[in-house]
């Protein structure tokens, strides 16, 4: 089973910064978003979960959003020419 957080490390020490967490076990993907890119966008798997973990975990598979006091970068485009 997942940790059901996202957690942000030093890339040049490899040690954890911090972390958000999330209630569901398995988060699949995070990008920043909305006006700044202020909003962190978390999303969570439900699939191969029992009914089981389903029951104790309900919100699997939602689109989680929080403001972890932190901003995401812009995009850059990228054209093969």
């Amino acid at each position: 089973m997942g940790r059901g957080q996202v957690a942000c490390y030093d890339p040049a020490t490899g040690e954890k910064l911090s972390s958000v967490a999330v209630p569901a076990p398995h988060t699949s993907s995070c990008a920043f978003g909305g006006p700044e890119l202020k909003t962190l966008f978390i999303t969570s798997a439900r699939q191969d979960l029992t009914p089981e973990q389903l029951a104790k975990y309900p919100l699997s598979g939602n689109l989680f959003a929080t403001e972890p006091g932190v901003a995401g970068v812009p995009t850059h485009s990228f054209r093969a020419g």
